[in-house]
């Protein structure tokens, strides 16, 4: 069975800088500036919000009270614009958004979740992870378009679009399955890994995680 979702929680500080800049060098962006704002939503699991060149938000730097709810820290930072959520492939970093980028960002406000190498959650820990920001991410944008209501804008669709590739696209049909659409609008699936048990993927994934710690990661890179 999977865990419960642990809360989210706002990367800040001179975390939350460093970060920034990894996440900018791993998408292509232009500046480390279109990052606006990180939150870790699981022990090796972030996701991050990307911004226009045009967007007018600021970034999560200016929300550094603990007390802060990180539901609000998303609502004040949210364009009003349906959120579509980008789930990566088994390498976890989300380097093809690259190409879609700035055409995305246009209509959507944008979230791209990162997993570090390290990972080990279960296939149902992270649809438990990654359900839970969906759910949040609905509730941010509620109340965003409850206090923005003449912001032209502003998307008449709370719902996230969620958008999988690769094993991101098996990962969203868990979370789709999970949330159905009451909390989701749609699911965009490319390429999505769903004939997983049949590649010899199956195999070394289940290999690779009895390793102990110090292997995991470098035996993971040399099978990519």
């Amino acid at each position: 069975a999977a865990k419960a979702a642990p809360p989210l929680r706002p990367v800040r500080n001179e975390a939350y800088h460093a970060m920034r800049w990894e996440l900018s060098q791993r998408i292509s962006l232009e500046s480390p500036r279109l990052v606006k704002c990180i939150f870790q939503t699981g022990p090796h699991a972030y996701v991050a919000r990307i911004g226009s060149k045009e967007s007018t938000t600021g970034t999560s730097a200016k929300f550094t009270t603990a007390d802060q709810n990180p539901v609000q820290i998303m609502a004040e930072l949210s364009d009003g614009k349906q959120p579509l959520l980008f789930l990566p492939g088994v390498d976890g970093s989300a380097s093809t958004l690259r190409f879609q980028h700035e055409d995305l960002t246009r209509n959507y406000d944008v979230w791209v979740e990162f997993v570090d190498p390290q990972d080990r959650s279960s296939f149902a820990d992270r649809v438990a992870i990654t359900s839970n920001l969906v759910r949040n991410l609905q509730t941010s944008t509620e109340m965003n378009m409850m206090e923005k209501k003449e912001n032209p804008k502003a998307s008449s669709d709370a719902r996230p679009l969620i958008m999988g590739e690769s094993f991101g696209g098996l990962h969203a049909l868990g979370v789709g399955l999970e949330c159905g659409s009451k909390h989701l609008s749609k699911a965009v699936l490319i390429n999505p890994a769903s004939s997983y048990d049949r590649t010899p993927w199956r195999t070394i994934g289940e290999g690779l995680s009895q390793l102990p710690e110090e292997l995991y990661y470098p035996a993971g890179v040399a099978a990519l």
